[in-house]
């Protein structure tokens, strides 16, 4: 019997799967394997992966308004090998998601502004940051204790605390992007229902939909709002990123979207998107709702849009679920909460975001890394544990993907590797090898060269927990 990959989880107790961001079933069988993919946005957004009597991806609540059209679109993959990348990497190509990611990414902005600044440039060297975040709007212990959304805008103390960190940034390392956090859905106004009535999502009953964890463990309503192009959230929503780039205001090189598409919610009913509905047995629409992120597609397009207008640099949590926000190309990574987490970014930059649960030191971080590799991604900080000394991730970037594998990735730029093997970075080019030990410090080691058909061969005899990068000269 074939193993099932759905969305890339290889999990043999998982039947199904729905609301991830990579839309493909993989078969693998003993000698060869088949992928479907789906394309359009609606069959991505909807699609339920499984695996139960034959593999596949199915919609249980796609809908038409009478006399409505709508082409669902899918790709079919037979591959030679029973190799689930061989698969993925196809995919990737004919997608074009083999765009550059940049530089390491680090959350911590705001710290820059009451740290010691050689602190702060020997953190940035160690771990050849190009990037520093802002995280969640925390008032530190004042009130309200968070921002959020177009609340943010209120936030007077904490946004001159954030100017503050972007000045000495740009003044002690001018090549580091500073970018301020957003979240275009969670809104803290205690009257978010009277500001933004166009807006809210709603429950089944009408009533505005409140995340009950954030607002028990914060002490605040967390309400959601969606943006569509004609409603007063998106106008809020580009005042705020106005607010985190213009020089008059905290002047940011750029923006950090949390949670682009994953959020609690998964419906709300004040609206029809169009293609969204409970149906009956036979198919029949019961009741009709509106998918959030289907909703606010255009608007978060023009959001997109306006963020570049303002030659801000851009970096997302969650990789895309529709072709039409794929098709944008920035930077996004994948939180990890879960092993298997990081093949949602398989279709997209393949970024993990650190454990912050587990990696709790160095060597933490490291067993992080590999893990990541394992399963053909490369990484962002989270955690930020004491170095010791400056390791792999010194050398992780830039990276433009070109194939994805169990254990390393291959990069225009760079190959990096958790797993020993001959590898190549697919001409005859100068190369240097960056080998690792086990406990992440970099070797002396030297390794075989030589020149086959036009192509530098590099073997590397990796011992257990060592990691190493071929970077072309």
């Amino acid at each position: 019997m074939p193993e099932a990959y759905l969305g890339g989880n290889p999990d043999p107790a998982v039947m199904s799967l729905t609301g991830y961001e990579n839309p493909t079933c993989f078969l693998r069988g003993t000698a060869s394997g088949c992928g479907i993919v789906a394309l359009d946005d609606v069959y991505r957004m909807q699609g339920t992966i499984y695996w139960q009597d034959g593999g596949g991806i199915r919609s249980d609540v796609f809908a038409l308004p009478a006399g409505g059209e709508y082409t669902l679109e899918w790709a079919i993959y037979p591959t030679s090998r029973p190799d689930y990348y061989d698969f993925i990497n196809l995919v990737r190509e004919d997608l074009d998601v083999n765009f550059t990611v940049p530089g390491q990414f680090q959350f911590g902005l705001q710290s820059a502004a009451v740290m010691d600044l050689d602190e702060l440039v020997a953190q940035i060297e160690e771990r050849d940051l190009k990037v520093l975040s802002t995280g969640t709007w925390a008032n530190g212990g004042g009130d309200p204790p968070y921002y959020h959304g177009a609340q943010s805008l209120e936030a007077t103390g904490l946004r001159e605390t954030f100017r503050k960190a972007c000045e000495n940034v740009r003044a002690i390392a001018p090549q580091v992007e500073s970018l301020i956090y957003i979240h275009t859905f969670i809104n803290l106004h205690e009257d978010t229902p009277e500001r933004f009535p166009d807006s809210l999502i709603t429950k089944e009953d009408g009533t505005p939909y409140i995340n009950p964890s954030y607002t028990q463990r914060i002490g605040m309503p967390f309400y959601y709002c969606y943006m569509t192009l004609d409603n007063s959230y998106f106008q809020a929503m580009k005042q705020l990123v106005d607010v985190c780039l213009d020089d008059d205001e905290i002047g940011a090189d750029g923006i950090y979207w949390d949670e682009v598409e994953m959020i609690s919610p998964k419906r709300t009913y004040d609206r029809w998107d169009g293609h969204s509905a409970d149906l009956d047995d036979e198919h029949r629409i019961e009741r009709k709702f509106g998918d959030p992120h289907l909703l606010s597609l255009e608007a978060k397009v023009a959001l997109v849009e306006h963020i570049r207008a303002n030659g801000g640099p851009l970096i997302g949590n969650s990789c895309p679920r529709t072709r039409t926000m794929q098709d944008l190309h920035f930077p996004r990574f994948v939180e990890t909460a879960s092993e298997w987490y990081p093949a949602r970014a398989h279709l997209y930059s393949p970024i993990s975001l650190g454990d912050h649960k587990t990696v709790k030191d160095f060597a933490g971080l490291l067993d992080d890394i590999r893990l990541k590799l394992m399963w053909g991604n490369v990484y962002y900080y989270y955690s930020r544990p004491a170095q010791p000394y400056p390791t792999i991730t010194q050398h992780m970037f830039p990276f433009t993907p070109v194939e994805l594998h169990h254990g390393w990735v291959l990069g225009e730029e760079r190959l990096i590797t958790a797993v020993p093997g001959t590898f190549s970075l697919g001409d005859d080019d100068a190369v240097t090898v960056y080998w690792y030990d086990a406990a992440g410090a970099q070797t002396d080691r030297t390794c075989e060269e030589r020149i086959e058909d036009g192509k530098r061969l590099i073997r590397l005899p990796l011992g257990e927990g060592e990691m190493a990068v071929i970077e072309r000269r």
